[in-house]
């Protein structure tokens, strides 16, 4: 299923448009008697109730980063410890980065070779980890001399290819792939890394509404039906502190078998 490929609803949609008109034409001209592509959409809406957040943990992320290969190790690390998108990532500029206040700014994301305004449809800062800083560094130090070298200016756009062009996505989602395999882990797609990085913040105690503010989400609705069920396993402890240790000590000191006596307050 493409949804589980991790192609978005718009996309899909114009897959199955393709596919439809293709169809009509066949039917036209007398080749097939009817257009199985002409009421998919219910399909289409199924596979998106089942499909779910699918996560890589903390060391298959390291492995995915230790067989990333040049510009890759810098991509996929950003998309881990960040949540951008992956058009996001791809639109990403230079001057998009704070190198002092230690955030990026979400300004747009890149489909097919056009700048658009993020999903969200406003702007959103997100922060940044010391260590993607520096990796970040590394790589603007690397991309200043490679100008200097051809007598180019430096790259606007953070990530591109030798063309000097911004990623293609099919070209990132097949180098995932690839390093997913090379790294002896099964078939996610390139968002997972995404909704790695949430769960990774809530497991270290983030609340919910900055989740909300780090992954651009329109509500904190949507954030809670994502991410709802991790808060439970991560805050079990928490309901300890709701028990009153009067009556925690009674409750040990209470002989078996015996019953407590429940105690009205009388009405002044």
């Amino acid at each position: 299923m493409k949804t589980e490929e991790g192609y978005s609803k718009n996309t899909i949609k114009n897959m199955r448009n393709l596919a439809s008109g293709v169809m009509s034409l066949a039917i036209e001209d007398k080749i097939i008697g009817t257009n199985p592509a002409a009421r998919s959409g219910k399909y289409l809406k199924a596979a998106k109730k089942a499909r779910k957040a699918e996560f890589l943990t903390p060391k298959e992320i390291r492995l995915v980063l230790a067989n990333a290969r040049g510009i890759f190790y810098s991509f996929f690390l950003k998309a881990a410890r960040t949540g951008i998108r992956q058009g996001e990532l791809i639109g990403l500029r230079w001057d998009d980065i704070d190198w002092n206040g230690k955030f990026l700014t979400v300004k747009r994301t890149m489909y097919r070779n056009k700048e658009k305004i993020p999903k969200s449809g406003k702007e959103r800062k997100v922060d940044m980890s010391d260590h993607l800083l520096a990796v970040l560094k590394e790589h603007k130090t690397a991309a200043a001399a490679e100008a200097l070298r051809t007598g180019t200016p430096v790259p606007e756009y953070v990530f591109t290819s030798k063309n000097r062009k911004p990623f293609e996505s099919s070209w990132v989602r097949k180098i995932f792939s690839n390093t997913l395999k090379t790294s002896g882990l099964q078939a996610v797609p390139f968002h997972a890394l995404r909704h790695s990085y949430a769960s990774a913040l809530i497991a270290n105690g983030a609340s919910l509404t900055y989740v909300k503010g780090r992954m651009g989400h329109h509500s904190i609705n949507v954030t809670v039906d994502v991410y709802g069920h991790l808060i439970p396993s991560a805050n079990r402890a928490e309901v300890n502190k709701l028990d009153d240790e009067k009556l925690l000590k009674s409750a040990t000191q209470a002989q078996p078998g015996k019953k407590f006596q429940v105690v009205k307050k009388r009405e002044e």
